[in-house]
């Protein structure tokens, strides 16, 4: 017959160690966030297309207003199918939050033109909006 002493030690872990190990636990259970360098894609509802123009008045500025800002926007992130209408975009800027204005020029005539909007890392639903555009013809009398 063999005996076989068990010797029972007792550990104390600092109770400053206490919110680091419940830090580690959280992190194993519920994965640990996303690298530097790993985008998150965040959604975005772009939901209004604006102008400013009229029958009297030649449009000059779209506003695209969108539920929150969209980091870094800039001209080359929307795309304009002018149609016939001859617009282009301009300058974009920020008016408000989640509200840009994008000036344009070159209207040489009225209609409907279609922006769609793509950033890097965000999802734009809908991606494009709709809406008609004034061209005014002033001639001296």
């Amino acid at each position: 017959m063999v005996i076989v002493e068990y010797s029972m030690k007792k550990y104390f872990l600092p109770p400053r160690l206490l919110p680091l190990i419940l830090l580690m636990v959280t992190l194993i259970i519920t994965g640990c966030p996303a690298e530097p360098g790993q985008s998150e894609v965040i959604e975005v509802s772009f939901y209004s297309l604006t102008q400013d123009g009229w029958e009297q008045r030649t449009t000059s500025v779209l506003t695209l207003a969108f539920d929150k800002d969209i980091e870094g926007l800039t001209l080359e992130d929307i795309t304009i199918d002018a149609g016939t209408t001859g617009l282009t975009g301009e300058t974009l800027s920020i008016r408000s939050s989640g509200v840009y204005e994008l000036a344009v020029s070159g209207i040489a005539e009225s209609g409907t033109i279609t922006v769609t909007v793509s950033r890097a890392e965000y999802v734009i639903s809908p991606a494009s909006l709709n809406t008609e555009i004034y061209y005014c013809y002033v001639t001296d009398a």
